[in-house]
This record gives C-alpha cells, structure tokens and sequence, in this order.
C-alpha cells in the first residue's frame, strides 16, 4: 500500500512513462489481489440468507447458532442427502444445492481445526460487517491450519427428499429414506466434483478430486426437513469438539417447518400428559418401597446436580461471565450446589408430609426421567459449544461430592447410618411377602 501511494504521488507530479506505467500495473495488481482476498472471505462469510436458503439460528453471529453437526426435521430426524468434501467454500455449497432438485436445505462446516482461543474471542460478538461488506462472521477465522489436507477439507451436506414419491417408494429395504439423483452441473464441473462411497453403512460419500460422470449414489437417513440444528448426544461427552456446522434451509421450507413444529409440539404434549398419568400410576405402586424409593433419591440427586451444572454453565455464557474463569468456576460451583438442593426441597417436604408419599416418590421419578427431555432440548440450543467449553460435568460431579459430605455429616451426628425420610423404617415389608400365596 506503502509502495501504490508512491506512485500515485509521483504520476501527479509528472514522473517518467516508464515509471507511470509500472506503477499503473502495480496498482491494478494490487487493487486485484486486494478484491480477490476480500472476494475469497466473503464466499466464507457466514450471513442469515445466501442465495434461496436461510441460516438457522437466531441471528448471522457464533453465538447465534448451534454449531452442531445434525441438520433436523421437526421430528429430530435428517434427511438423505449427498456429502461433498474438498475445497468447498459457502457459496460454492449454495451454489450447487440451488442447481439441485427437490433440496430442503444443507449444511456446511468443518469436521476439526476449529481455534479455541478465537471461539471464546468471537462467541459473545454479533453479526458484524466483515472486509467483503457482508454481515455475518468470517468462518476462516475460526480455523487454522492443521497441516493436514484430509483434516483441512471443508464438507457441504446436501440434503435432498422427493416428496412427490409415496410412502413405500421413498424407503430402502433398511427402513431409511432416499434421495433422488445428483443432478452434474456447471458449478460441480468446476469444482471438479467425484464421489467415492465410504464404508460406514452407506450413510456417507467423499466428493473429491474429478469424474463428474459418475453417477452419485445417496446417503440414507430416515427425515424428510430441514429445519432444525442440533447436536447429536455422542457430542456431550467430548471435551472439546474442533468441528463447527451451519445449517440452511430452502426458502420453500420456511412455512413448512413452522407447520412441522406446531405439529410436533402438540404431540409432544400429549405424549407428555400419557407419561405423567403412567408415572403417577408407578409412583403410586412403588411409594412404599423404601431401598426403591433411597435408590431413586440419589439418583435424583445426582441428575439434579448435572442438570443444575449445565444450566449455571449457560447463565454465565448468556450473562458473560465466561470470559474470566476465576469468577465463573466458584459462582458456577455455588448455583450447582445451591440449585440443586433447592429443587431437591420438594421431596424432603412431601415425604414428610401425612399421605404425600406417593407424592414424593412421583416427584423422585419425575426428576429421574428428566435427564432425556431435558438433554434432547438442550442439544437444540444456541451457545452450547461455549456451554460445554465450562466442563459443566466436572461442577456437577463436585456437586455430588459436597451431596455425599453433607449427608455423611449429618448422619454422623444423628447417630444413623443412612437418611431415609419416610419416618416408618420399621414398618417396610419386602413386596413379595406383602400377598403370600394362599
């Protein structure tokens, strides 16, 4: 830049023709590499529409989408599709699923390489206007080199569904949906577009390298929408997970997918109050069984206690107290414990309580059940990368320890050798001697 504003300031004042016309050359070259840098960063510039499709997530930010790797339905479910992996950029990805038919949306991302350091930096930023004049937030900046170029790929996920098919036409003898043909354009000719099936049960392709003539076959996945992002449960169990996905769905979906909610959250519903009445139905069964009940309060502590770890983890990302851990750690550690005694609180109330026990004991297999709702809505969340960076599991188990040293004190100085609220100890009888046989 130094070296253009030179020259523009030796052309005005009547410099030499050969010197003028150098420097007329270097700053068209310049003024081209310039456009092209900006050029490559915003065909990676995550915005909220690009092309026919709409990002899915709150706002065009880090922090305003999953980032998971699961692209859903309303059902939770994906549908098949076609995985290309290479040197695909966002717009290449958009590009080629809009010269598609029958495409309900696609996902595009990296499997590894992700920076930890510019995720925390960048996860509390909103859409901000990149050098290439996008709103959105620069992919490429989240990433550095690996070195690898099987690691470095960058994979576009096209998922595609042919809803004109019948119900017994569109499933393989697997149970799972299809997609219909890969469709060899323009733009996958130019990216020199092949495919190689990996053995992984049919369910993934490589498109690498050159031979668009070959025919693509489908991956095989059982949704038929695209209008959700999720992680998939495996993913909770990683420290640290370098992979980072945006999800797209097709103009054409939008009204679709709210139908599909609407749908999906009646039934949910229903199901919901079926289970209440079948656990009310147990609890009532199983209220006096006294090592079931002990049994069951433990676990409901020990859920309790993660639940509560996850939840105070995504107050201080929400709040932004993340970003000085020395805080974060105690005062996540202080809600775990705090909270979880406190939603404990029920039990110990109604157990003590004249005619409550039954009471009692739905309300234990309620908070044992609750893990699975309460991990399938979580998975749905925003900012949970940033959640799980806080090692909410390691403030849960602490929260278990300071549980188990609590009791231990207290059943130290009563003189007991194990808490068990229901008062008549004396009176448990075994279920099977309760109606011995005639």
């Amino acid at each position: 830049m130094v070296q253009n504003g030179r020259c523009k300031q030796r052309l005005r004042y009547g410099g030499t023709s050969s010197w003028g016309c150098g420097c007329a050359i270097f700053a068209a070259v310049n003024s081209h590499l310039h456009f092209l840098v900006h050029a490559s960063e915003g065909a990676y510039t995550v915005r909220k529409i690009i092309g026919n499709f709409h990002l899915i997530g709150n706002e065009a930010s880090l922090g305003g989408i999953n980032g998971g790797i699961r692209c859903a339905g309303a059902d939770g479910l994906e549908a098949p599709g076609y995985l290309l992996e290479g040197s695909v950029s966002l717009e290449d990805c958009a590009q080629l699923a809009s010269e598609q038919s029958n495409v309900k949306g696609f996902r595009w991302g990296r499997h590894s390489g992700l920076s930890h350091r510019e995720y925390q930096r960048m996860v509390h930023h909103g859409p901000e206007e990149t050098q290439s004049g996008l709103m959105g937030f620069s992919f490429k900046k989240l990433f550095s080199s690996t070195g690898n170029a099987e690691d470095d790929k960058y994979a576009c996920f096209i998922y595609m569904f042919d809803d004109s098919k019948g119900e017994h036409e569109s499933f393989t003898d697997e149970g799972l949906r299809t997609a219909p043909q890969f469709s060899w354009t323009d733009t996958s000719i130019r990216l020199n577009v092949t495919i190689r099936e990996e053995q992984d049960q049919g369910r993934r392709l490589d498109i690498l390298g050159k031979g668009h003539n070959r025919r693509a076959k489908p991956t095989l996945h059982a949704g038929t929408e695209v209008c959700l992002q999720r992680w998939s449960i495996a993913h909770f169990f990683k420290p640290w997970d370098a992979s980072l996905w945006v999800c797209y769905t097709a103009d054409s979906e939008v009204s679709d997918c709210k139908e599909s909610l609407s749908q999906w959250l009646t039934s949910g519903i229903m199901v919901s109050i079926c289970g209440l009445v079948l656990t009310g139905i147990f609890a009532y069964i199983m209220h006096a069984q006294e090592p079931f009940i002990l049994c069951a309060s433990w676990l409901a502590r020990i859920f309790l206690n993660f639940e509560v770890a996850i939840l105070s983890c995504w107050f201080l990302v929400n709040s932004g107290l993340d970003t000085n851990r020395q805080v974060a750690v105690p005062v996540g550690l202080l809600i775990t414990v705090a909270g979880a005694n406190l939603l404990h609180l029920p039990y110990y109330i109604l157990a003590n309580m004249k005619g409550a026990k039954p009471l009692a004991a739905f309300f234990l297999l309620l908070v044992v059940y609750s893990p699975a709702p309460f991990l399938d809505r979580l998975s749905y969340t925003e900012k949970l990368k940033a959640t799980m960076d806080l090692n909410p599991y390691i403030l849960g188990l602490c929260g278990c320890v300071v549980e188990v040293i609590l009791n231990l004190l207290f059943c130290s100085r009563s003189g007991t050798k194990m808490v068990l609220p229901f008062e008549a100890r004396s009176q448990y009888m075994p279920m099977q001697s309760q109606h011995p046989p005639a």
